[in-house]
């Protein structure tokens, strides 16, 4: 029994990337396979507003929403302004040409609040957003052979959420009518849950879960600057130039991995492994962008990131670190915007959206980038009655890979914005 069991634990943990790679759930509440490497794949933090130009909105400065990507954004607004996103994402992923699984993952991706201090000088914004996340599940049934007359039958399911979240609290502050710039310390905090069971078909092996919880949290630190001319080639454009930096962070994270037996339907757990101080790390990111509005109906950008990914600690499993590569990100898109406040037309409520991107994403998988291309859409609806907004983008990611050992995946995704831009917080003066 013992030499058995010593078999199946090495099958587990000696192959789980094959095994994830190579089957995922035919139908999960979850995002992508990917996802399981590392501390999770990197969110933007863009909104659906952004989202629908295919850009991270880091030149994008709009007065009616909050902006999370640019602190330099915050010391121009003189509204209250706050905004909670939403977003429902669907992926097919594919062995060959056959569809082998899908999953669907809903989720909040961000909460922000952004008050003027001064109006139009400085702001003060506060947020809670994802900067990396796993989510997957996968089964997979299979036969081991621990001697030359014995087989095993067994089934192994994985499973994972979590990743790397920031509460941020942060100031803009608009030092001229052309420059800005903004600061945003953040506490970076890494939660996350993993679970693998093993199911025997043959009653007298027990079944068995391991489960681990890793935790760790440091305070992290970016910076944005914006710059912005008006009148550039005539007299109602203005040009915007956006750029951030977010300063690596180290995390001690502690964790701690768990036995679970079920004895006669009784759950029983013991702690067989707690190690404590293992450095995982977020890397250096820098990104810029240009926005030009040709008119106050009509705006285009091109925008770009880089995270130093090659060099980040993810020292709880070294395996995932070495799958590490830097990650490039270039956008560009436009929004059209014939919306006019008082007008009874019912094209004047709406703003239109297109854009394109592509990300090379931060893993190499046999010498292969897991890279990206996106085609992104969008609508904005205004309110009647203030100067709040919905926003929605739709996009449609292709995942491809060469290597068979590898899984594609077809991404869709719909992003919801709720933005409200009022003095609402503000009791009005009576005359």
């Amino acid at each position: 029994m013992v030499y058995k069991r010593a078999i199946l634990l090495l099958i587990l943990f000696g192959f789980f990337p094959s095994i994830i790679l190579g089957q995922a759930a035919n139908e999960a509440a979850s995002g992508s396979v990917y996802s399981y490497l590392g501390v999770g794949f990197p969110q933007s933090e863009a909104s659906a507003h952004e989202l629908g130009m295919g850009i991270i909105g880091i030149s994008f400065n709009d007065l009616q929403s909050p902006g999370l990507a640019n602190p330099a954004f915050w010391g121009s607004g003189y509204n209250t302004r706050a905004s909670a996103g939403f977003s429902l994402e669907n992926y097919a992923m594919t062995e060959g040409s056959t569809v082998s699984s899908t999953s669907t993952l809903l989720r909040v991706s961000q909460l922000q609040i952004v008050l003027p201090i001064k109006a139009q000088k400085l702001g003060f914004s506060a947020a809670l957003y994802p900067v990396t996340r796993s989510n997957y599940q996968s089964f997979l049934e299979q036969q081991a052979f621990p001697s030359e007359i014995d087989t095993l039958n067994y089934s192994l399911r994985l499973s994972g959420t979590g990743g790397i979240s920031k509460f941020e609290l942060g100031f803009g502050w608009r030092i001229t009518k052309r420059l800005s710039i903004g600061y945003a310390p953040s506490l970076a905090f890494l939660t996350s849950n993993r679970s693998e069971e093993l199911r025997f078909l043959n009653s007298e092996i027990r079944d068995n879960e391991f489960s681990t919880q890793i935790n760790g949290s440091n305070i992290s630190h970016r910076f944005g600057f914006l710059f912005q001319s008006e009148n550039v080639f005539n007299r109602s454009d203005l040009l915007q130039l956006g750029t951030s930096v977010t300063l690596p962070v180290e995390i001690k994270a502690d964790y701690t991995t768990s036995l679970i037996n079920f004895v006669d339907r009784v759950r029983e757990t013991t702690e067989i492994e707690s190690v404590n101080d293992q450095r995982v790390s977020l890397p250096l990111q820098i990104s810029g962008g240009i926005t030009y509005f040709a008119s106050s109906y009509l705006n285009f950008s091109v925008e770009g990131l880089y995270q130093e990914w090659n060099k980040a600690k993810y020292e709880i499993n070294p395996a995932d670190e070495n799958l590490y590569s830097d990650r490039y990100f270039l956008g560009m898109g436009g929004q059209y915007h014939p919306y006019r406040h008082g007008s009874n037309r019912f094209l004047s409520k709406f703003k239109y959206s297109y854009g394109i991107s592509y990300d090379t994403g931060h893993l190499n998988i046999q010498g292969e980038d897991i890279s990206t291309l996106w085609f992104s859409s969008g609508l904005g609806i205004l309110s009647p009655r203030a100067r709040s907004s919905f926003d929605l983008s739709f996009q449609y990611g292709i995942r491809n890979v060469t290597s068979s050992s590898l899984i594609d995946e077809r991404i869709w995704s719909i992003s919801l914005s709720v933005n409200l831009a009022e003095l609402m917080f503000i009791r009005p003066k009576l005359n």
